[in-house]
């Protein structure tokens, strides 16, 4: 499988990968379908909010377990996050409780909400 990280836009594109707890993927299908079909509305509004531009998710198959992959085009991942996590709409709330049934991450916790950086390299090192 290729994945196009380069996106559609100049937009910043982030990278989220969201284990899928045991006996969750069938979950996980219906959550994206719901999304996409009975609460398209919602969602697209709350993308807006996020300064979300464009998402992208994908199942990847692991030999221990399975994760979902989701490709965000967003200008600010930090502030969008922070935005998620401070939000109080009833869409919002029961996103972000879906999530936590089905990854174990549990956003309205506020707990661990900042990655640490271990590594970075400039696009450019100047050499040949």
């Amino acid at each position: 499988m290729t994945l196009d990280f380069r996106g559609g836009t100049e937009t910043p594109m982030a990278v989220l990968v969201l284990p899928i707890l045991p006996d969750m993927e069938e979950n996980w299908r219906r959550f994206a379908q719901d999304l996409l079909e009975d609460h398209l509305g919602e969602y697209e509004a709350l993308g807006r909010h996020l300064g979300i531009r464009r998402v992208s998710v994908y199942l990847v198959r692991m030999p221990r377990w399975d994760v979902i992959l989701a490709c965000v085009e967003v200008e600010d991942l930090a502030e969008a996050f922070q935005r998620l996590v401070a939000s109080e709409e009833s869409f919002a709330g029961g996103f972000k409780e879906k999530l936590a049934e089905l990854n174990g991450y549990d956003l309205r916790r506020r707990v661990g909400l900042s990655p640490e950086l271990i590594f970075e390299h400039p696009r450019d090192s100047g050499r040949p």
